[in-house]
Order: C-alpha cells, then sequence, then structure tokens
C-alpha cells in the first residue's frame, strides 16, 4: 500500500495596508530589481508597478503621525524602507534611440534572457493606438497607461524645489500617476528637504527608484541598471 503523505506549507501571517483600495503587502522583498520582480509576495500578490510603490510610500509619510498606534507602527514601518533603501517597482526606463528626442516608460516591460528589453519601434507604437492620451503638451501616454513618452528637451536632472516639483511632467512620466508631483512634494514638506528627479541617458534602459536620502527625495531614473543595488519592493493583491 502507497503511503500518501499530503502536503504541509507553513506560511507566516500577512500584514496587509490598504490604500486608495489598492491592497498591499505590508512586508517587502528585498535584492536588486530582478530579483524583486521574480520575488515571492505571498500567494495572491505581485510587484507592484512604480505607480504603486509611490503611492504606499507617500501614505506612509503621511500617516506616519497618526493617532492610530497601529496605522502609526505600520506607517512609521514604510517610511523606514524608502529611508534605508530604495523602493522600485515593475517599471523601466529608457533613454531612447541615439539622436531620439523622447524618452520612454513602460510598467510590466518584457525581460529576455535576463534583460530588460525595449524598443523604441514598438513603445511608440503602443503611443499611436487610439486612446492614447496626451498631458501638459509634452507627455504622451498610451491607452492602457502602460507606455509613457516626453521629449528630452523636457527634463531636468538635479534638485527640484516644492513649486518646481509641482510643474515638472517627470513624475508623472515615471509613474504613471497625475498626482505623483504632488504625492513628492508631500515628501518632501513632511522631512523638509529638496526633491531630485533624473532620468536615463540616450540608448540607456534603467529601473526607478524612491529614496529619502540625507539630504534629498529621490525619484531616480539615471543609469543605474536592473543588477545594481539593494532595492526593496511591496507586493499589490491581484
Amino acid at each position: 500500500m502507497v503511503n500518501s503523505r499530503p502536503t504541509f506549507n507553513v506560511r507566516p501571517a500577512v500584514t496587509t495596508i490598504e490604500v486608495d483600495g489598492v491592497l498591499y503587502n505590508a512586508d517587502p522583498v528585498s535584492g536588486n530589481w530582478h530579483q524583486t520582480r521574480d520575488g515571492d509576495y505571498i500567494e495572491g500578490f505581485k510587484q507592484g508597478i512604480m505607480r504603486a510603490q509611490v503611492n504606499l510610500v507617500h501614505s506612509g509619510y503621511i500617516n506616519k503621525g497618526s493617532d492610530n498606534e497601529l496605522t502609526k507602527k505600520y506607517a512609521k514601518g514604510i517610511v523606514q524602507v524608502a529611508r534605508m533603501h530604495w523602493v522600485t517597482g515593475n517599471t523601466s526606463l529608457y533613454g531612447g534611440n541615439y539622436r531620439s528626442e523622447w524618452v520612454f516608460a513602460q510598467d510590466a516591460p518584457e525581460v529576455k534572457d535576463g534583460r530588460i528589453v525595449m524598443n523604441q519601434d514598438a513603445l511608440v507604437a503602443r503611443l499611436e493606438s487610439e486612446g492614447k492620451r496626451i498631458i501638459n503638451d509634452n507627455l504622451h501616454v498610451s491607452a492602457d497607461g502602460t507606455v509613457r513618452a516626453m521629449k528630452r528637451d523636457g527634463f531636468r536632472n538635479g534638485e527640484y524645489t516644492i513649486d518646481q516639483m509641482l510643474a515638472s511632467n517627470q513624475p508623472i512620466w515615471i509613474t504613471g500617476d497625475e498626482q505623483a508631483p504632488r504625492k513628492m512634494t508631500d515628501i518632501m514638506t513632511a522631512v523638509e528637504k529638496l526633491g531630485y528627479l533624473s532620468i536615463p541617458s540616450q540608448g540607456g534602459i534603467t529601473v526607478p527608484a524612491l529614496d529619502e536620502g540625507d539630504s534629498r527625495v529621490y525619484l531616480y531614473g539615471d543609469d543605474w541598471g536592473g543588477f545594481d543595488g539593494f532595492r526593496h519592493s511591496f507586493g499589490v493583491r491581484q
């Protein structure tokens, strides 16, 4: 007689945080971008795109002084992650082909042979599909919101004041969230620090990250690649 042994999988309790109707796993996965993309976020969760990550971190900063002790505890935990590590999401950036005037952002990009694949012609085709939107003249967004493009001359790498951040399309381009400039300024105000934005160089494919540094609040999009750094990502309920 065959001894049939039942499976016995022990999983820790999952603590979740709901922000604006999105349910997050409060325990992030760490590693480089590829490791966070393929990480174990517990059944029913997977890595959130950059929009979701910024949304959660912003909520943490807003709620870290809450009168509710449980809210305060987990909000401070999210803030601590953003202070100690780079928070990244399932989003990538492309600096455009040589001499191209456009730069691109894509949620859930293709990964082939361990590398992020972003083809400008394919991205442009997505952007030319029916239903695309144009925001503030120079930010083009695909109908499904997952591909975004801006002209390079509309960007500026460096420090940002509150007013400069609010007027910039760069946070929207990186995250796909039209409220991203305001959310960045909320964080900047909470910690009394300048902001900092950057984009990849021409031909470069990279991944964005959010971080509170010693003197600035960074929303990075420069030439840090998917294999660089020690990053953290939060899972989103599917």
